[in-house]
């Protein structure tokens, strides 16, 4: 076994709807395989945009964490476009994180 989890999988074959059950019912995205691959990284390396957004805004995939020879997600992206969309994401992230702030923040 190489210690794929059901996300990892679900990731590797593009099965969107599976891995968007998997994360209704909590299922961790950042486990990762034995070479320390993550769902991720997986997603990433073979350009399956759907997927990456899938995995970080649905899933909050962490995309800091490394493999076994210290790459990140960002490290394996094989194509500007995944550059870019990784970019974009977390462009988005933080917009809503800044916005979702504000609304919280109450004036005294």
């Amino acid at each position: 076994s190489a210690g794929q989890t059901p996300t990892f999988l679900a990731s590797f074959y593009q099965q969107e709807e599976i891995l968007r059950l998997l994360i209704s019912y909590g299922a961790d995205v950042n486990l990762p395989d034995k070479r320390g691959w993550t769902p991720l990284m997986v997603a990433v390396k073979n350009n399956f945009a759907s997927i990456v957004r899938l995995l970080v805004q649905e899933g909050n995939a962490n995309q800091d964490i490394k493999d076994k020879f210290g790459k990140r997600a960002i490290d394996r992206a094989t194509s500007i476009e995944m550059f870019d969309i990784l970019k974009q994401i977390n462009t988005e992230t933080n917009e809503t994180k800044t916005a979702s702030s504000q609304k919280t923040s109450v004036p005294r």
